[in-house]
């Protein structure tokens, strides 16, 4: 697979539920080559790393300094948010780009 990514929903963000999250990918895909994350403590955490040294899985942290180093993660990110909002809102596919603007203003 490339560029593939999935969501695994959960109320907390911890390193133990990062873990049983990738654990879960790997249950259902199979081992991947590289994971490109973020820098947060979950996926920089020793049990992370172990995970991935022993399942020879490459693992590449973003810059964090460069917000748009990584595209791929940046559109990921568009069109999920666009479907959250459409879930929610009954909003139509025009109208999610306007309010995806919306929501990112939020954020920032």
């Amino acid at each position: 697979m490339t560029r593939f990514a999935c969501l695994y929903p959960e109320k907390d963000a911890s390193s133990k539920i990062e873990l049983k999250s990738a654990t879960n990918f790997i249950e259902d895909f199979g081992l991947p080559i590289l994971i490109i994350s973020d820098r947060g403590s979950y996926f920089t955490s020793y049990d992370f790393q172990r995970l991935c040294d022993e399942n020879r899985i490459l693992h590449s942290l973003n810059s964090t300094s460069h917000l748009q180093g990584n595209e791929m993660v940046q559109r990921s990110h568009k069109i999920i948010l666009c479907t959250i909002i459409m879930s929610i809102d009954n909003t139509d596919q025009k109208d999610c780009n306007s309010k995806n603007m919306e929501v990112e203003k939020k954020f920032k």
